[in-house]
């Protein structure tokens, strides 16, 4: 391909390029993300581990039950019009209020003897801290909504690298000066952490163009009144889904935390975190494609949706599952090394919470496509059915023994959600199959086909390189994970279709690496 040919392409508002320019922040953030964790988890212990995860849960479920659905609402009309800095300005006064709001909910809750059921045992001053860190987390949010609907990804991005890494200095030099972490210390260091990243958006990710969007005045500018019943006519239906699904997910903690201890819960915190950097790219596509399926419903262009959807989702598929299942094979050494000993309770955890992403990946990209056509009615329906049927499964892997239940502990807890997110995945891959008149006995044939290769592939790995796990385990596993990448990445060459693929659509990625690749060279000559 010649210069002018690549110089004539036009990548800069590339829904590929801005993914693309996420998947490599993500690969670089995991390595930068691993050992912050490690230190904190080898620093705090299960107990203290548990007890953050514990009361940041609880705060960030009940902000974004608050929420009810309007970060979503602003997202998908902010995309429909990126200049509307009314709606910006909005958002901003109704996200204060309602971080306000939690805050003075938190507080009236300390003073009655509800706070001995919601938070035993633990001193109000972690509960507070807990309190900011979600409220400060909730901002990240909206200035990262800004960020992708004003196509600002790639600058978006770079703050992401640069704060992981400023973060994993930090934390490694107070894990060299302290060597351990107390309670407070633990607390204070991940507010510190969030704060840090919620400057350097400002500063860093938006910048001057960015910033406009809370300044710049359209020329007709929506009242209060209008945006105020938009949010209502989006929200309104997902206050009950939010309220079950909610509710519910906060009921499995609390029982968790009750039945099995804050070292249980340190456990499921640790799978929980070690399956969120699989989910970093899947996570990092699902804002770029709501933008760019509300800009096709805005047109009324239903094959570029169904275009847009069956190539986004079975290309994260493949990839969510290639890191997952080999981090699900490999679980007791990267248990091991991120924390140590006193983490070797939660190896069964981590391996069934690295098959979590699998299908958190049509979750979350399902959720776009109903948000885009703003069905969140049927959002709702189907949010409410499946999280009511698991309750009754829920209770019988974590009550303790003496109630009739298995007490599982971290363990159970895994395990009820992967099936429940399986089933309710699939009730909504129906619904979308028949919208966008794709095939789901394909969408459901990839989900198995997939991971069942990619587990051959793993097993030999794992297999190959056990003599190396008695003397070096880092060896080990990186010597593992080469062998197993040749191993897939000849299974995505030679039998693409039955991964959910096309030769076309490999091809077409390689040229936008190149493409990337070729414009980054040119900005640093």
């Amino acid at each position: 391909m010649t210069a002018p040919a690549i110089k004539s392409a036009s990548i800069e508002d590339s829904l590929t390029r801005r993914y693309l320019s996420r998947l490599f922040a993500s690969f670089i953030s995991i390595p930068l993300i691993t050992v912050t964790q490690a230190l904190l988890a080898r620093g705090a212990g299960p107990a203290i581990f548990g007890d953050f995860a514990f009361l940041s849960k609880l705060c960030q479920d009940t902000l974004t039950l608050l929420d009810s659905g309007a970060t979503s609402a602003f997202f998908s009309q902010y995309s429909h019009s990126p200049g509307r800095s009314e709606l910006v300005r909005f958002y901003a006064k109704f996200s204060v209020a309602t971080a306000l709001l939690l805050a003075g909910l938190v507080y009236l809750a300390d003073l009655t003897p509800l706070a001995a059921y919601l938070w035993p045992a633990l001193p109000f001053a972690l509960v507070a801290l807990a309190c900011l860190y979600a409220i400060l987390l909730w901002g990240t949010q909206l200035l990262q909504s800004v960020i992708d609907a004003r196509a600002l990804t790639v600058r978006g991005e770079r703050t992401r690298v640069f704060h992981r890494g400023a973060v994993m200095l930090l934390v490694a030099g107070c894990f060299w000066f302290l060597g351990s972490f107390t309670a407070l210390q633990f607390f204070i260091l991940q507010c510190v952490s969030i704060a840090i990243f919620l400057g350097m958006l400002w500063i860093l990710g938006l910048g001057p163009q960015g910033r406009a969007a809370f300044t710049q005045q359209p020329a007709e500018c929506l009242t209060v009144q209008q945006i105020a019943h938009s949010f209502w006519n989006f929200c309104h239906p997902l206050i009950p889904y939010n309220l079950v699904s909610l509710g519910i997910g906060l009921a499995d903690r609390w029982v968790l935390q009750f039945s099995s201890g804050s070292r249980q819960q340190g456990y499921f915190a640790l799978s929980s975190q070690v399956g969120a950097l699989t989910f970093l790219f899947t996570s990092s596509m699902a804002g770029l494609l709501t933008r760019e399926l509300s800009s096709a419903v805005g047109k009324s262009d239903r094959t570029r949706m169904a275009s847009l959807y069956s190539e986004t989702v079975t290309s994260l598929y493949v990839l969510t599952a290639g890191i997952g299942v080999f981090a699900a094979v490999e679980c007791t050494a990267l248990t091991q090394l991120l924390g140590g000993q006193a983490f070797a309770g939660a190896q069964i955890a981590v391996a069934l919470m690295m098959i979590y992403p699998l299908h958190q990946t049509f979750g979350q990209l399902n959720a776009s496509v109903f948000f885009a056509e703003a069905r969140t009615k049927v959002y709702r329906n189907i949010g409410l059915t499946v999280p009511l049927l698991g309750l009754p499964l829920g209770v019988w892997l974590l009550f303790p023994a003496r109630l009739g239940g298995l007490d599982l502990g971290a363990t159970g807890l895994a395990i009820k959600l992967v099936l429940t997110q399986f089933i309710q995945v699939n009730a909504q891959l129906w619904v979308i199959s028949r919208w966008l008149k794709l095939s789901h006995w394909q969408l459901l044939r990839h989900q198995f086909a997939a991971p069942l290769l990619f587990f051959g592939a793993a097993f030999i790995a794992h297999q190959a390189t056990a003599y190396l796990a008695h003397s070096n385990l880092l060896l080990a596993l990186l010597f593992s994970g080469i062998i197993y990448l040749a191993l897939i990445s000849c299974l995505i060459l030679k039998i693409p279709q039955t991964l959910g693929l096309s030769k076309e659509r490999i091809a077409q990625l390689k040229s936008y690496l190149l493409l990337m690749v070729y414009a980054g060279s040119r900005r640093n000559e």
